[in-house]
């Protein structure tokens, strides 16, 4: 102790530090608090009690120092022959806004100690304050001897990389912040066989490890909807259909909704920054430029007031946080669940990132592109043709389709406002709010194109955006594509979704789960678990059962098969003939950021994020024969022989 003050007096690293901890502190209970006391440091003990089965030596403590916290904790004590343990809490005068407090934990783990009840314990203790502040630092440090916390905390780091008795690291800290701290030798005070470790920062804060990103967003009030509904209601749509062409009609038509919006609705730039807590509001955040401006004046009362009002708005916007991810779980909405889910645990695709030279990003475009239209290499244009002109000569006009302006406007309506934008660059938010403006229009082109059996061109465009499965892709197949289409198309969908659901929904299989409306997998899994039990049910028989798995199910449909499907289920031959088209000839170009690759056409598959592709997946012969031979597999009976 002699030694340990007049280092805090005379050398800096000692004076300056924030924390200093030591196992096997030698003090005992019988000792007065004045015998621990070392001036600037508030010091918080465990000392060896008889539970330990060890009368000398031991025992753990942790200073810290005043100038840098005040509020201490003591939140758990352990004193056993495996482990002696010290976790306090701390909330220092400043954190990075990314921590709300501190957890220190100081231990000792003996030679002769269970290293499997000490790093048990270690792990009990680290999950509850896990569960009880997440975003808080935890550290764990002290002498562990022969203990590992790897394979218990799998997800904590060790800083300490240098031996500290002899050859051996002994000491160790671990924490729940990657590459938090260097690790330097220091001499161990007095006749310690241990090398002091010397902790210094590594760590850098979220507002300096990345800039703030500034986005354009669209600011939709009141005022701004009303001008752009105007506008849109005193547009005389007679001039657009004027043309012959359905493609050029259709890129005037989105381009004018696009120019529309662009006059009405104004753009605001926001800048979001890494460390932002979601329950900071704008009004908090006016609160605090309030207190600064308090501070600057001198205003004591002022920015009292201010403080105590930035208190509760911050816990109130925390309850009401926690409530709203609470809330996810109760209700019926898995999307929701497992968003809340995530934002609890941390856990998503914000580290998957595309780690390629901006120049080269143009290149890597190109030649994923190509491997998402790999399956585009038969040529079955003479089939398609045959089958279109069977089609053609069963089509008349007593079974041409004919859409209501009720339900196209209850397409608009009914679809997410929040949906990504897509080639034609129309956004969900404008068709959801105008849509009773916009419902004479699209009625109209949506009944050309069935009429004319043809999509345009601008319909069929898909923007894929390459997702990566894993946190480091390492080949072409570890990148899903997800094609952004445009939202008016979607809607479209949705609405011949309905109409071929009509002719083919006697057709599905009762074993069919997947992309059903009022079905998913809980559904499956009772469903299969039933029919095993009720076989295993009856004397001397078992249950095999086999799972396929299709590699690219969407990508390898086949528009002439999948269309021959539709003719046996009777399907409306104008119908069948739309669907050959949405099929055939579309445009695709892969978007890595900013950068587009060059267009191709594929003439195979369905795109992964259409409307109507799990539904022409499920029509497809492959699916529901093989969907039709589980069914018997699971219901015909084996006896043992």
């Amino acid at each position: 102790m002699d030694e340990l003050k007049a280092c805090t007096d005379y050398h800096y690293e000692y004076r300056d530090s924030c924390l200093m901890c030591f196992s096997e502190t030698w003090f005992k209970s019988t000792d007065s608090p004045h015998t621990s006391k070392i001036e600037g440091f508030a010091c918080e003990r465990m000392d060896r009690t008889l539970d330990s089965n060890k009368l000398t030596g031991g025992g753990v403590c942790a200073y810290v120092n005043k100038r840098w916290c005040t509020d201490i904790k003591v939140k758990h004590t352990v004193s056993s022959p495996d482990i002696e343990l010290l976790t306090i809490s701390l909330r220092p005068f400043y954190l990075p806004r990314e921590f709300n407090q501190i957890f220190i934990t100081v231990v000792y783990i003996q030679p002769k100690a269970d290293v499997n009840i000490a790093s048990s314990k270690i792990a009990e203790i680290t999950q509850n304050l896990e569960l009880k502040s997440p975003d808080s630092l935890k550290l764990i440090l002290g002498d562990f001897n022969n203990c590992q916390l790897e394979s218990t905390l799998p997800h904590y780091h060790q800083y300490v990389n240098i031996p500290t008795r002899g050859d051996r690291t002994l000491d160790k800290c671990y924490g729940n912040v990657a590459d938090g701290y260097n690790a330097y030798n220091k001499a161990g005070l007095g006749a310690s066989d241990h090398d002091m470790v010397h902790l210094m920062p590594k760590y850098k804060q979220k507002l300096k490890q990345k800039k703030p990103s500034v986005i354009k967003v669209k600011q939709w009030t009141k005022e701004n909807t009303d001008t752009l509904r105007a506008c849109l209601e005193c547009t005389d749509w007679a001039v657009f259909m004027d043309s012959n062409e359905i493609d050029e009609t259709t890129e005037a038509v989105s381009a004018y909704i696009n120019f529309c919006e662009d006059l009405t609705v104004p753009e605001i730039e926001r800048k979001f920054y890494p460390n932002n807590k979601p329950w900071i509001t704008k009004e908090i955040r006016n609160l605090l430029k309030q207190k600064v401006l308090a501070v600057e004046n001198n205003d004591v009362q002022e920015k009292r007031k201010i403080q105590r009002e930035i208190t509760r708005l911050i816990k109130h916007g925390k309850r009401k946080y926690g409530k709203q991810i609470e809330d996810n779980f109760s209700l019926k909405d898995p999307k929701k669940a497992w968003k809340g889910l995530k934002t609890i645990t941390g856990c998503g695709l914000k580290n998957r990132t595309f780690n390629i030279a901006p120049e080269k990003l143009h290149d890597f475009a190109n030649e994923l592109n190509v491997f998402f239209g790999r399956f585009d290499v038969a040529d079955f244009s003479d089939l398609n043709t045959d089958i279109c002109r069977t089609f053609e000569s069963n089509a008349s006009t007593e079974n041409a389709i004919q859409l209501s302006l009720q339900t196209v406007e209850n397409a608009l309506k009914k679809f997410k406002a929040n949906k990504a934008k897509g080639p034609d660059g129309i956004s969900g938010k404008t068709l959801k709010m105008c849509y009773k403006e916009l419902s004479p229009v699209f009625r109209e082109m949506f009944q050309w194109s069935l009429d004319a059996h043809h999509i345009p061109k601008l319909w069929k465009s898909s923007n894929v955006v390459p997702i990566p499965k894993i946190a480091k892709p390492s080949a072409w197949n570890d990148y899903r594509p997800v094609a952004l289409t445009a939202i008016v198309m979607k809607c479209f969908e949705s609405i011949v979704k309905e109409l071929l659901l009509t002719h083919t929904k006697i057709f599905a299989d009762p074993c069919q789960f997947a992309y059903c409306t009022k079905r998913g997998v809980d559904d499956a899994v009772t469903t299969l678990l039933h029919n095993i039990q009720c076989h295993l049910d009856q004397p001397k028989t078992y249950v095999r059962t086999l799972f396929f798995d299709f590699s690219s199910a969407f990508n390898t449909l086949q528009p002439h098969k999948l269309v021959q499907k539709l003719q046996n289920m009777h399907v409306n031959p104008h119908l069948c003939l739309w669907i050959s088209d949405f099929m055939r000839a579309r445009p695709q170009r892969v978007k890595i950021r900013t950068s587009f690759s060059d267009l191709i056409f594929t003439n195979t598959g369905a795109p992964q994020g259409c409307v109507l592709s799990p539904v022409l997946l499920l029509c497809t012969p492959v699916t529901l024969i093989v969907t039709v031979n589980l069914a018997l597999l699971l219901s015909t009976p084996m006896t043992l022989p």
